[in-house]
């Protein structure tokens, strides 16, 4: 397994590389690129990403921990179910679409400001999640354990309590009334 450890990487294109087994341990990525890659094997732990591309990325038995992302673009990512068992995303200010994720564990994760569309999250454990403040326009929510997130101050989402778990989540009006919208009935 190759091997980067502290290293700072600026404008660079590894969209041409192959990443897969390897390791990047407190590195710090800015402004580089990541497209139309099948990565495989590949630890990311305690990263930075700032003003990064992620575009149409597969991940496959890959492990990501403590990975904060700042004014990033992904878009087409998929983490194949049990790629990523246990994982703590930071999201601030970042564009996300077409975001798959699968049977994960993605407690107390941080998608702060966020535009977050066309995303999907099925029988993930997102517990404790904020998506504060962020558009969540297209995004599903199916089987989840969303208990205690906070969806304060985040828009355009739809999200059916009979289908997810969301005790004592925190929601902000008007939004909110989106929860009622399962219950097929008028309000005026």
């Amino acid at each position: 397994m190759t091997e980067h450890v502290e290293e700072s990487f600026a404008n660079h294109d590894f969209s041409s590389e192959d990443i897969s087994f390897t390791l990047y341990e407190q590195c710090v990525f800015e402004q580089c690129q990541f497209q139309e890659m099948h990565i495989h094997r590949t630890i990311f732990r305690a990263c930075e990403f700032k003003t990064c591309r992620w575009i149409n990325v597969e991940f496959e038995a890959c492990k990501w921990q403590d990975l904060h992302f700042q004014a990033c673009q992904l878009i087409g990512i998929h983490v194949h179910p049990a790629a990523l068992q246990q994982v703590q995303w930071t999201f601030l200010d970042c564009q996300i679409s077409s975001l798959l994720c699968e049977y994960m564990e993605l407690e107390r994760s941080l998608f702060q400001t966020c535009d977050l569309k066309e995303s999907s999250f099925f029988d993930c454990k997102l517990q404790g999640t904020s998506f504060r403040g962020s558009r969540l326009e297209g995004t599903i929510f199916e089987r989840n354990n969303l208990k205690k997130c906070d969806f304060r101050g985040a828009t355009s989402y739809e999200l059916d309590p009979f289908k997810n778990e969301i005790k004592g989540s925190q929601f902000s009006l008007p939004e909110a009334l989106v929860l009622l919208k399962s219950l097929k009935i008028k309000i005026e």
